[in-house]
């Protein structure tokens, strides 16, 4: 492609609303023409659309283009691709220059995703492993484009200490005391410096800091959506060291438990051992290796829900027995209760109708690493049994368990789905 991009000679396809990887994807991508002088448009392709944040409305929506382009730049995976051609239109497209720059992870590109690929003009990989991968998969020009970098530090060290006092409040939903939360760390802090642990001391309060100020901080970090505790993961491990110290503030304890709290001495470890050491390291996963028997060509315990926003990995519980009959004109389907949840729960009923498998699956070495849902939800109970009046002759059903903390059968996720069922008489 030339660089010299004429004002609406360009477009960035892709989600630049959406707070998801493949959206921020789009929004650098977007900045980065902007930093180099360029100007482009913004064709936001999202099929569902939501609520917009404030700033990304701010800063992206006076960009918005009204339809393709001379010269199309998509940042959307291989998956999405093909919903998103047709929504920029069959036509549009193919009268354009089409750059497509997804996103991947393993050595093998898949080849129902290569082959929509195909219908592009070329291929921008964001790093060398993923043009090596989908190089070999694709005949189109693939090239290596790395990533935008923004040296602006303050886009990603931002402390909110407005937001932060939001967050703390917002602890008290999940536990009865937010000063008991924080003071815990500083009481462990204080207990290891008073038995003489200063390194340690400096090591574990560094550690929960360093994640706290960065992390804890930023206005992204939500308690109440759980992004707060994931982004904070890394650093649990000082929490919870820290929170089991603080037993040594009791005065006379350390000195009753003697040389369990004295420095630990060690010795050096024999030349032997160390050879045994680096053998077993080596020796252990290749027996393993060896040992262990070939996946199965069709993925039958783990189904992938496919939404705009994500996807989630989801297991199948063989607990969860599914039965479909024919009565008359309809199909009765009843399912055992499965679990134990521990949980007031609702079912989902979801049915494909055919013809073949309610998945479709991502292969790679003629083994299914993914299989996606393709089902469509025609019900949401809290029986155990559902009448359907239209399932066709090749209809194929499951059942999803559902919760959350609403008992909401509207909201919330599916954690498992039965096995498929197809209808018998």
């Amino acid at each position: 492609m030339s660089s010299d991009v004429n004002p609406g000679d360009l477009a960035i396809v892709g989600y630049p609303f959406l707070p998801i990887g493949m959206g921020e994807h789009a929004r650098s991508t977007f900045r980065a023409f902007r930093a180099a002088g360029k100007t482009a448009g913004l064709l936001d392709v999202a099929d569902q659309k939501g609520e917009v944040d404030a700033d990304l409305d701010r800063d992206f929506s006076p960009f918005l283009a009204p339809s393709a382009a001379e010269v199309n730049l998509f940042c959307v995976n291989g998956d999405e691709a093909a919903r998103v051609i047709e929504t920029v239109g069959r036509k549009a497209f193919d009268s354009a220059y089409n750059i497509v720059y997804p996103a991947w992870e393993l050595a093998r590109y898949p080849e129902c995703w290569a082959k929509v690929l195909e219908r592009f003009d070329e291929v921008w990989a964001p790093s060398a492993f993923i043009r090596d991968a989908i190089a070999g998969a694709v005949s189109k020009p693939v090239v290596h484009m790395p990533l935008a970098v923004d040296l602006k530090l303050n886009r990603y060290f931002e402390v909110d200490l407005e937001h932060w006092r939001d967050q703390m409040n917002e602890l008290r939903e999940f536990f009865w005391s937010q000063r008991l939360a924080q003071w815990a760390p500083f009481a462990g802090l204080l207990a290891v410096v008073r038995v003489r642990r200063g390194a340690v001391a400096a090591l574990l309060g560094g550690w929960l800091a360093a994640f706290l100020v960065v992390k804890g901080f930023s206005p992204l970090a939500s308690i109440e959506s759980g992004s707060f505790w994931r982004l904070l993961m890394p650093a649990w491990p000082a929490y919870l060291l820290l929170f089991a110290s603080i037993p040594l503030l009791v005065p006379t304890l350390p000195r009753r438990l003697g040389a369990r709290v004295a420095p630990v001495t060690s010795r050096p470890v024999a030349s032997p051992w160390i050879a045994v050491a680096a053998i077993a390291t080596v020796l252990v996963p290749g027996v393993a290796i060896a040992a262990s028997s070939a996946l199965d060509e069709t993925q039958q315990k783990t189904v992938v829900q496919d939404f705009e926003s994500g996807n989630i990995l989801t297991p199948v519980d063989d607990g969860l027995r599914l039965d479909a009959k024919q009565e008359g004109a309809a199909r009765r389907l009843t399912w055992t209760e499965g679990g134990p949840w521990r949980s007031d729960v609702f079912y989902r009923v979801y049915r494909h109708d055919g013809p073949g498998d309610d998945t479709i699956c991502l292969r790679s070495g003629n083994v299914a690493w993914y299989c996606f849902l393709r089902s469509e939800v025609i019900a949401t109970t809290r029986d155990r049994s559902f009448v359907d009046p239209d399932g066709t002759p090749t209809a194929t059903y499951r059942v999803g368990v559902g919760t959350n903390w609403a008992d909401d059968p509207e909201a919330g996720d599916i954690f498992a789905f039965s096995p498929p069922v197809a209808v018998r008489g």
